[in-house]
């Protein structure tokens, strides 16, 4: 399995490590000029990386549908869940290690006592992170798994419905107070939402439904009856 996750770094190693030096000259950024400004400068950062991972993310999807990638893995003398783990351990490990330099590099270089509010912002956010890398894949097994027009339509419906909650509880969780009209009539959820995934409850809530949905898509993997589209 090692070997496979190599060969995806070597895969995607020009985009990695462009991600990776975006990211690296933003810490750094962070580290002279942003981290006596925490509340100022966060935000910012927080932005770019979900927005690398994302990046990586929609790379990934669509090397994933151009190529015959689960049909390859299936034939390697590897278990169905080490093949399962591997589709999302790669970039679930890139945003880790992004989170974890973060957390670092903010308890070493602020001068004043740590923001826990932060650390369960990035708790719950890397609950969602967790969600929008297994959602896909979910959606893909099943659409390979069902082969009948009504079940890949009830599929489809029910991906669509999970996307759109997602994005709007997305919207919720970065949307910022002072964002203007445009935004005025979700001000008040904007409030419940950041209450939930500020607290300790509310953001462990978040990630374990991250964790728990990629186990789901590891299990739905190893039970789809085929690995060719």
């Amino acid at each position: 399995m090692w070997i496979l996750f190599k060969a995806e770094y070597k895969y995607y190693r020009v985009s990695t490590i462009f991600y990776a030096l975006i990211f690296s000259i933003l810490l750094l950024a962070f580290i002279f000029w942003g981290s006596d400004r925490v509340s100022d400068s966060y935000p910012a950062l927080r932005s770019v990386m979900i927005l690398i991972l994302f990046a990586m993310l929609i790379s990934r999807q669509i090397r994933i549908n151009q190529e015959k990638t689960d049909c390859f893995y299936s034939r390697l003398p590897l278990s169905m869940n080490k093949i399962a783990l591997l589709r999302f351990f790669y970039l679930s490990s890139f945003w880790i290690i992004m989170t974890g330099l973060f957390i670092a590099v903010y308890s070493i270089s602020i001068n004043t006592e740590i923001d826990f509010a932060i650390i369960r912002d990035l708790l719950s956010l890397t609950g969602i992170i967790f969600g929008a890398i297994a959602i896909p894949l979910i959606h893909r097994d099943l659409n390979i798994r069902y082969d009948s027009r009504n079940q890949k339509f009830i599929v489809g419906v029910v991906y669509l419905f999970i996307v759109a909650l997602g994005y709007i509880f997305f919207m919720l969780f970065f949307l910022i107070s002072n964002s203007g009209k445009a935004f005025e009539i979700l001000q008040p959820y904007e409030v419940l939402v950041a209450q939930f995934t500020s607290r300790i409850p509310g953001a462990i809530a978040i990630f374990l439904v991250g964790l728990a949905l990629l186990g789901l898509s590891s299990l739905i993997f190893q039970k789809r009856n085929k690995y060719l589209d």
